[in-house]
């Protein structure tokens, strides 16, 4: 009796380590196959504007790869995708296009590549070993703000360095994803909104032209964590 209750315990904790390594086994290749691409085809500098991405061979992999991002200081060093059929394919494929339930990070097939729309916002999921997004949400903090304000887009003709100056929790779908405006002073209204919205105030961007957005799903439903930031410098290639 007693070798029979030794076998069932061994038989059940086989059982959930195997669940377990499979749950965990799609993290564990991202990570692998994300480090791969960064060594492969980002150039190591110093200085973070000074990066070079070799866009002509991450296109050959995938068409569907129109950036990069980087934020120092977080693990977010991701490729960015748009699909022009569908805004939620990359929420289930990876930057090759493969499945994937981690996703990408990506912008969707409305938005303008060349990201001079007025609002542009990056998507990517939360997951919960700092892949994607998942890092996002430490800008909840001011200190980490402080010490790290930048947000790097890199794309084939140019470098965007960004600066952060709101983050905080909203509903999806609400105020904070407007994309368009009627006119220019409905565009700094929803700049206000934003700043007032904000866990701190650190600057006034009010008169820019321009806005990015990271935003990350959380662990409360339809609540969502964003980042807003402006154009602090143009680097042309």
């Amino acid at each position: 009796m007693k070798k029979l209750s030794i076998s069932i315990i061994l038989i059940t904790a086989l059982f959930f380590l195997n669940l377990a390594i499979k749950e965990e086994l799609p993290y564990i290749e991202a990570k692998e196959k994300n480090k791969d691409i960064r060594k492969d085809y980002v150039s190591d500098q110093k200085q973070e504007r000074d990066r070079e991405i070799n866009f002509t061979a991450l296109q050959a992999i995938n068409p569907d790869i129109i950036g990069w991002i980087f934020v120092p200081g977080t693990a977010i060093d991701y490729p960015i995708l748009q699909n022009s059929l569908y805004d939620s394919y990359y929420l289930t494929h990876d930057f090759t296009g493969g499945w994937s339930e981690l996703g990408a990070i990506f912008i969707q097939k409305s938005e303008n590549a060349a990201f001079e729309g007025q609002h542009t916002i990056i998507y990517g999921h939360n997951l919960v070993d700092d892949q994607m997004f998942g890092s996002l949400s430490i800008y909840a903090n001011q200190n980490i703000r402080d010490a790290q304000p930048y947000i790097y887009i890199y794309l084939p003709e140019k470098t965007i360095q960004y600066e952060i100056y709101s983050a905080y929790e909203c509903l999806d779908g609400t105020e904070t994803y407007q994309m368009t405006y009627a006119d220019e002073n409905e565009f700094q209204k929803w700049i206000s909104f934003t700043t007032k919205n904000s866990n701190y105030t650190v600057m006034d961007p009010r008169g820019k032209d321009y806005v990015l957005t990271l935003s990350t799903c959380t662990d409360s439903g339809s609540y969502r964590f964003v980042v807003h930031s402006i154009i602090n410098q143009i680097i042309k290639k």
